[in-house]
């Protein structure tokens, strides 16, 4: 005899997955936390999405993981508990792997704690680039003492989406922890358009507003450089790494500064979803089969 207890798992697991090809149907969710590195003493994606990060460094353009990454509990951003990651220049990095979820096309938000211990030389905090091409970067411009970023258009044109947004106040490379966003959302993703620059929580550098779509490579992200180790290795302390599909308010900014994410969900890998949601079907199925017997 069928349990109650059993009718309601199987009603339960079937509306789970039912959900979930809806989810796969309607396609990601808009705004999320995609990517989140708060290097606690390790370099796991705190998202369901598992983007693990792995450090190393580049030897010409090739780049070689599996290093032991430096930790520092005596120095973190805000009076925070923990840990932070230490980058230690040349041509160290982290590779972030080649996923959709960091290039995404319409909008996009970077966001890190950093401390750079080394001015004057324009350090990579992230780029996304299949070794020809780039679709974004953020780096510190150590001419201006400020942030730069190019966020490159589907046609391959860099003046096409906001480029080179910059600010030179404040000096963003003067030994002391500072909270930098790069926020960007097209016109024809519903946003205005605008590309913003906010450190430690301010405003500082806005571009004018555009319809084009980012560029989409199937390429790698990494932390720390550019795709081709062509640039001087980031120098100093960084934490929160973290990705986002939309493109963060001031609000949100102010939120996570504190190091609260809890506000956003994530966005599942779509392989993994419908690999979850078949998986669920299966069971469900199985259990109905056994209950016929």
């Amino acid at each position: 005899m069928t349990s109650v207890f059993q009718i309601a798992r199987t009603l339960t697991l079937a509306t789970f997955a039912a959900a979930i090809l809806t989810m796969l149907a309607a396609g990601p969710a808009t705004a999320a936390l995609t990517a989140l590195y708060q290097l606690e003493g390790n370099l796991d994606d705190a998202t369901i999405n598992n983007l693990d990060a792995d450090y190393g460094a580049f030897s010409g353009s090739s780049f070689t993981g599996g290093a032991t990454a430096s930790f520092s509990s005596s120095d973190t951003p805000g009076g925070f508990s923990g840990q932070s990651l230490s980058l230690e220049g040349s041509s160290d990095a982290l590779h972030l792997g080649n996923s959709s979820l960091l290039n995404p096309e319409g909008a996009w938000s970077f966001a890190a704690w950093t401390k750079i211990t080394s001015a004057g030389v324009n350090y990579w905090l992230t780029e996304t680039g299949d070794g020809t091409n780039v679709s974004a970067n953020i780096h510190m411009n150590g001419g201006a003492n400020g942030v730069k970023t190019n966020i490159f258009d589907s046609g391959g044109s860099n003046n096409g989406v906001n480029s080179m947004v910059g600010s030179s106040n404040p000096n963003v490379m003067d030994g002391s922890w500072h909270h930098i966003v790069v926020a960007l959302d097209t016109t024809g993703n519903g946003g205005d358009g605008a590309n913003r620059i906010y450190i430690d929580g301010v405003l500082e550098g806005t571009s004018g507003a555009s319809t084009a779509s980012i560029r989409q490579l199937s390429g790698n992200t990494y932390v720390g450089s550019d795709d081709t180790g062509g640039y001087p290795g980031y120098t100093g302390l960084i934490d929160d790494i973290a990705y986002f599909s939309h493109a963060l308010s001031a609000s949100e900014i102010s939120t996570i500064m504190a190091g609260d994410f809890s506000a956003y969900p994530a966005i599942p890998e779509p392989s993994s979803l419908a690999l979850l949601a078949s998986g669920l079907v299966w069971g469900v199925a199985t259990m109905r089969r056994r209950r016929r017997r």
